[in-house]
């Protein structure tokens, strides 16, 4: 019954430290996104400042030329029309630019929402297709390189017709996982142009035709950047790839045995060091106990103990209430002396120097006392030679 009641108080300690980490993950989680917005944000404004500063400076650049090169005054003025309009035209394309930034930020939850989605779903599908043609190569070369999960490990004392079977079943395996690939293709490729699709519906139902254009133009760049990602992270699985192809059979099969014995000895040796730490854990409550009760009978002696010091010379041979309640009482602290206390004036000259046995507090902890003695209060504290 003792090792299941520490086996369940293990569990339960587990799954605190589970629901702790979750926690501060998801805490985690919305802080970044909440960073990624403002950095987003501060994006849009640099490149909405770039492009003033850069309209500013063909102005300016226009202005210059224009004095330096003679020209009639006819011709002057159709350049002025000219060069205003073009003017103008920029700072609609601005102005359309900032407000299709604001448009974006409106339904920024669903544009985060489908574009994560389409990321995974074209992840999915050019890792498919990929993993799917690279299975391939490998199935029909003359001799068949299998995947690290499908590799058979040897077996000692086994016969031929054994290991023959285990070979035309891993055959099998890898046979279907190329062919679940190939199913897999076009179900990612819809779905990721369903998101497409729904992104553009949703665009095209909610803004005019200037916003829509250039909305459909931000949403355009961004996924042409995940699947930029994406494709990146493909070419270093590749590689990878590649390298195990060149490397197969080379390379030494760990027998799983042994890991599971290891894993065995790991989970022995953290039950033991979680039982241990309960054990301590029982042992600091049980103190804490002790210093509570202590601390309440130290209250009671104190409120019924009102003598005087000369009634506390009168009768040194008689126990106190505090005494006789904790009389033979451990704490949760080791054994320390109990005889030989002496009490010394705090807020006096003098120092008494006067052995008190009537008293013998059963803790290592000062025992503090508050008397009222000609008409000041004085404070007397036992403490050990």
């Amino acid at each position: 019954m003792t090792q299941t009641r520490a086996r369940a108080a293990a569990e339960n300690n587990f799954e605190k430290y589970l629901e702790d980490i979750s926690g501060k993950l998801s805490t985690l989680d919305e802080k970044f996104e909440n960073i990624s917005e403002i950095v987003h944000r501060l994006e849009e404004r640099i490149e909405s400042s770039d492009n003033k500063l850069d309209l500013i400076i063909r102005d300016n650049n226009l202005k210059q030329t224009f004095d330096k090169v003679p020209v009639s005054e006819n011709e002057a003025n159709i350049t002025f029309d000219t060069n205003a309009n073009l003017i103008l035209q920029r700072r609609q394309t601005h102005d359309n630019n900032d407000e299709a930034y604001q448009k974006r930020r409106e339904i920024g939850h669903f544009w985060k929402k489908m574009l994560n989605e389409r990321k995974q779903a074209y992840w999915n599908a050019i890792r498919s297709e990929s993993l799917a043609n690279t299975y391939e190569q490998w199935r029909h070369k003359k001799e068949v390189i299998l995947p690290r999960k499908y590799r058979i490990k040897p077996i000692n004392k086994e016969s031929d017709e054994e290991t023959k079977i285990r070979m035309t079943l891993a055959l099998q395996r890898f046979d279907a996982e190329i062919t679940l690939l190939r199913i897999r293709v076009p179900k990612y490729k819809e779905r990721f142009e369903e998101c497409d699709t729904k992104m553009r519906e949703e665009i095209t139902k909610r803004y005019s035709d200037n916003v829509q254009s250039k909305l459909l133009e931000i949403w355009t760049a961004d996924v042409n950047r995940e699947s930029a990602k994406s494709e990146s992270i493909l070419e270093s699985k590749k590689k990878w790839l590649d390298e195990y192809e060149r490397t197969y059979g080379k390379e030494i099969v760990k027998n799983r045995k042994v890991n599971r014995q290891k894993k065995r000895e790991y989970n022995v040796t953290t039950n033991s060091q979680m039982d241990s730490e309960q054990t301590y854990a029982k042992v600091l409550q049980s103190e804490r106990d002790d210093n509570e009760r202590d601390r309440i009978n130290r209250k009671r002696f104190n409120r019924s103990d009102s003598n005087t010091e000369d009634n506390l010379e009168s009768r040194p041979n008689q126990e106190s209430t505090y005494e006789r309640r904790n009389n033979g009482r451990m704490s949760g602290y080791k054994h320390r002396e109990r005889q030989g206390f002496r009490v010394s004036e705090q807020n006096g000259n003098e120092n008494l120097n006067r052995n008190c046995t009537e008293h013998n507090p059963s803790d290592r902890h000062f025992l503090e006392r508050r008397k009222f003695h000609r008409g000041r209060q004085k404070t007397f504290m036992f403490k050990r030679f």
